[in-house]
């Protein structure tokens, strides 16, 4: 009877084992891409484990071409698309984060290629539908509030796809960060912010045509800063080890900021790696969500020192949430744009 007893225990514990962990798990690089047109499933479950919530995915056209892209969870009834711009242009790429169902399956619409470059687990939630924290107010920090869209749970920190009207200003921080990297949007992006105790961001906008959606939240498994550190190379045209990220942390998330409209090729990736995606950055702004090596070490590549990266957070084996003063706080990023434009410029 014991050895049954400890069998089945054991049988019990490898069928666990296959379920996701309670933190975010980096992978491999593999392509997903699907065929067809339009909204396709995207079946991950051969790389993501059973308890899966949400995925990392690399959005990349290597293409000459223009490519409409976009992400959802399976699902969903959102239907936002892009073309011509962040991952969807010629040569370009980004990253993003979406949900997965039960099946773990999410939908892209069929256009550039997909690197499935990582997943969560039981930390994180993701919505269907995401929901729409649109501001009604301009050209100042507003909170964010999303203490009601999480329910029982707590968040540390959310997962914004960002939707600016074009050629307008809009910014995303964590509540009581001093930080002001406001400018030009153009295109798309997600962003991964901290909310405070209370659950609340803040966003800035001018024009309340601009979008903030809220595509999921996480619990736990990561640090999220106060103020961003700004990690970027004084080099170019060569993979070049960032600062390192702090003790512990696994992988990290930045926003990518192109401050000379240079449309210069930049690049981001696990130190030691051999991908070389070494693509265009178009129209301003991108996200990365990249993973570390065990010396806490990212590489980038840039083609110009217009393009900088600052990290907003980072992954981890538990959470928690840096605010100024403390061991990885940083100075606030005062944003200064060094090129202004006319309305109506066109980017091609």
């Amino acid at each position: 009877m014991k050895k049954i007893i400890i069998i089945t225990i054991f049988l019990l514990g490898l069928f666990l084992a296959k379920d996701a962990k309670a933190t975010v798990t980096w992978l491999t690089p593999s392509d997903v891409s699907p065929t067809g047109s339009g909204w396709v499933d995207v079946d991950v479950s051969a790389s993501v484990p059973a308890g899966a919530t949400g995925v990392i995915v690399h959005i990349v056209n290597s293409s000459g071409y223009a490519a409409t892209t976009g992400v959802r969870k399976n699902g969903s009834t959102d239907s936002r698309t892009w073309t011509g711009t962040g991952g969807g242009a010629y040569q370009s790429h980004q990253w993003a984060v979406i949900g997965v169902d039960a099946n773990r399956i999410f939908e892209a619409n069929v256009g550039p290629a997909y690197y499935l470059v990582g997943y969560f687990g039981s930390e994180s939630a993701f919505f269907t539908n995401a929901v729409d924290k649109t501001l009604g107010s301009t050209d100042a920090y507003v909170d964010i509030d999303i203490s009601a869209d999480t329910g029982a749970d707590t968040a540390i920190g959310v997962f914004i796809e960002m939707w600016p009207a074009w050629e307008t200003f809009m910014a995303a921080r964590m509540n009581g960060s001093t930080d002001d990297i406001y400018y030009y949007r153009y295109c798309p992006y997600w962003m991964a912010v901290g909310v405070d105790g209370s659950e609340i961001f803040e966003g800035k906008v001018s024009n309340t045509g601009s979008h903030f959606f809220l595509n999921g939240y996480m619990k736990s498994g990561a640090t999220f800063l106060t103020n961003a550190t700004n990690m970027s190379l004084g080099g170019t045209a060569a993979w070049t080890d960032l600062t390192a990220l702090p003790a512990g942390a696994t992988g990290g998330f930045f926003h990518v900021i192109d401050n000379g409209f240079s449309y210069g090729n930049y690049g981001l990736r696990k130190n030691g790696s051999s991908e070389d995606i070494y693509q265009r950055l178009v129209l301003i702004a991108a996200s990365a969500f990249v993973e570390a090596d065990a010396s806490q070490l990212i590489e980038g590549e840039i083609a110009g020192t217009g393009t900088d990266f600052y990290l907003t957070g980072y992954t981890t084996g538990g959470g928690g949430v840096v605010t100024p003063g403390t061991t990885n706080s940083t100075a606030p990023i005062i944003f200064k744009p060094n090129v202004i434009l006319k309305p109506g410029v066109i980017f091609k």
